[in-house]
């Protein structure tokens, strides 16, 4: 996460983070979440986790996620690394996950 992220930044900092593992073929939504936007949920399916705590499930983008607990913050350049215990995730059967490498989204 960039250092500079404001609303992951303070949900992290509340101790918990959901991490969206987005579908092949949402590289426009990967690229929109990658921005400073404050409303990058607005007009996207979403659901509250189980548990009492995480941020948005994407519904219809998300081929897993996973809901968790943060463990650890690592300073990595510009970016923080978060390291969290999953308290929750799925997976949906058949949606392949999206691979951003080198660059590319495959």
């Amino acid at each position: 996460m960039r250092q500079d992220v404001e609303p992951a930044a303070r949900r992290a900092a509340h101790g918990w983070l959901t991490a969206n593992i987005l579908a092949t073929g949402r590289e426009q939504l990967a690229r929109r979440m990658a921005t400073k936007l404050t409303d990058k949920v607005d007009a996207i399916a979403w659901r509250r986790p189980t548990s009492k705590i995480g941020g948005p499930i994407l519904e219809n983008d998300a081929a897993a996620y996973a809901v968790c607990t943060l463990r650890d913050t690592i300073e990595g350049g510009d970016h923080w690394i978060l390291i969290g215990v999953v308290t929750e995730g799925e997976h949906r059967p058949g949606v392949t996950p999206m691979v951003f490498s080198r660059r590319i989204y495959t």
